[in-house]
């Protein structure tokens, strides 16, 4: 009985951390959506800019649109998280099985590994980048002794 009110403690936990991950990025795009409403509207009042202040309001309309796009996937993430959980699968590391740690959840709440596999994962991510890069620079290298022709 002791697990089952151990298992339902951490349900709980993990879904009020997504829950709660949920509403700060739904409020956050609400705002930067609202924010770009009323600079939209402002600029159609303001007098002729030169081409470097709509240079600068292009690059700043990137920039949020970049901010929101991000947002928005993070929260189809955290929508899959949701549905991982109500199916007991959320929270569980995808290479070895064992529960990811609340502490890590409640950091990076769409975690799919726990810390040694992460670390693991993030090892063989930066020897294949280094491979890649070392085999370039031999591939570059490799005839510097031959004549030109």
């Amino acid at each position: 009985m002791t697990e089952s009110v151990a298992e339902l403690n951490r349900h709980e936990k993990l879904r009020a951390i997504l829950a709660e991950r949920k509403a700060t990025l739904l409020a956050e795009l609400r705002k930067s959506m609202e924010e770009q409403r009323t600079e939209n509207s402002s600029m159609s009042f303001e007098l002729a800019q030169d081409d470097g202040d709509k240079s600068v309001e292009d690059h700043e309309r990137h920039v949020q649109a970049s901010v929101q796009s991000i947002k928005s996937e993070e929260l189809d993430i955290i929508d899959l998280a949701l549905e991982k959980l109500a199916a007991g699968t959320y929270g569980i590391c995808q290479e070895c099985g064992c529960e990811i740690p609340l502490k890590r959840l409640e950091i990076q709440p769409c975690a799919a590994y726990c810390i040694n596999c992460q670390e693991d994962i993030d090892q063989l991510n930066k020897r294949d980048r280094l491979g890649v890069q070392d085999n370039q620079s031999r591939l570059d290298t490799t005839y510097d002794y031959l004549p030109d022709e």
